[in-house]
């Protein structure tokens, strides 16, 4: 099994957009981006973060079989919030996409592995994500 923890706020993933280059060599060509800037910070930290922990359980390569993925995202609490849980957004599909791409090429091959997913979203004081990894038997 492969744990690890990603401190700060979680970001999701959600839909992408196409933009026009505006200068340069390539103005014009068309590029998709995500709609969330902080997306591509949030899975650099979970990519660079899970190949830490793939090297430190002295695992040379991504998994080959199927996996089960354990994600529970800390969310900072909005002030003056009456809900004890954060059952509005961010979505937790949305959190977990982000999680699941980032991790492909680094804990397992793609993220088509994941036979088993168990998620979940709460307040904390601390924002953050835990994530845990491990083959599943057939």
């Amino acid at each position: 099994m492969i744990s690890f923890e990603v401190p700060g706020a979680p970001a999701t993933q959600g839909s992408h957009r196409v933009r026009r280059i505006a200068r340069g060599k390539r103005r014009g060509q068309a590029v998709v981006v995500a709609d969330n800037p902080a997306l591509y910070s949030f899975r650099a930290a979970v990519a660079a973060l899970a190949q830490a922990a793939r090297r430190g359980a002295g695992i040379a390569e991504p998994l080959a079989g199927p996996a089960r993925l354990t994600v529970c995202f800390r969310l900072a609490r909005p002030k003056r919030s009456p809900r004890a849980l954060p059952c509005v957004r961010p979505d937790l599909d949305k959190l977990v996409r982000a999680v699941l791409d980032a991790l492909s090429g680094v804990l397992y091959r793609d993220d088509g592995q994941v036979v088993e997913l168990i998620a979940s979203k709460s307040y904390a004081a601390a924002p953050g994500t835990r994530i845990s990894l491990e083959p599943v038997r057939a």
